[in-house]
């Protein structure tokens, strides 16, 4: 399960990467075209600098130039390797940040990824949008914001059928002032989509191998509307 909810909050990050590309940064090799993911971000609470990429690079090469160049740099700290699900990650802490990169399989003869720049002694405690029913429980929460707008992406579970947590969160947005637009099946399971004020909610539901629900939930909140 948490493998699963790990994939699925690293989708809803490749979601905000934008167009603006860069080369080189934290050492990464130079013919790898890095795109910004957000001017602001956090994750659980932690401040991050992200960038995403897709190359057709193959992956152990990919790892090597990364791990060769962090191993040459002036840290001098060691460079760890993991697996976590279907994704490959190369880590390492100097000072009070952490540098990583992460790699899986894209399609293909395609590699996509992340590079991401971390300072956990900065971590500031997220504070949720809605709070969740009974029984819902916050695995990951993805905080971003710019000029006109912030998002938080929060990725939950319940033990409880979709039907149920869907009914549990419908009541949580009544309760708490928010109006339901729409609650719908659809194909993978359930979409919620609500709205109060200058804030935008939308869920989607689906059932996990457990026979309970994972919740895929964006509160958007604008500047005006």
């Amino acid at each position: 399960m948490k493998k699963h909810v790990l994939g699925l909050a690293l989708s809803l990050v490749s979601m905000l990467a934008c167009s603006c590309a860069y080369a080189g940064w934290l050492d990464s090799p130079d013919n790898l075209q890095l795109q910004n993911v957000g001017p602001e971000m956090r994750l659980n609470g932690i401040p991050m600098d992200i960038r995403y990429f897709v190359t057709d690079q193959p992956a152990d090469q990919l790892l090597k130039q990364f791990q060769d160049a962090w191993e040459r740099s002036s840290y001098r700290t060691s460079v760890k390797k993991n697996k976590l699900g279907d994704w490959t990650v190369l880590n390492q802490s100097f000072g009070d940040e952490h540098r990583s990169v992460q790699i899986r399989e894209a399609g293909p003869g395609k590699i996509e990824g992340f590079v991401a720049l971390t300072s956990p002694k900065r971590m500031r405690e997220p504070v949720l949008q809605l709070r969740l029913p009974t029984g819902l429980q916050s695995m990951s929460v993805v905080e971003s914001s710019d000029s006109d707008r912030s998002s938080q992406q929060v990725t939950a579970v319940s033990r409880r059928s979709v039907d149920a947590t869907a009914s549990s969160l419908e009541t949580a947005l009544r309760a708490n002032g928010w109006k339901v637009q729409e609650r719908r099946k659809t194909a993978a399971g359930t979409r919620l989509a609500a709205d109060k004020g200058t804030r935008d909610f939308d869920a989607v539901l689906t059932p996990d191998d457990g026979g309970g629900a994972v919740v895929m939930m964006n509160t958007v909140t604008m500047s005006s509307r």
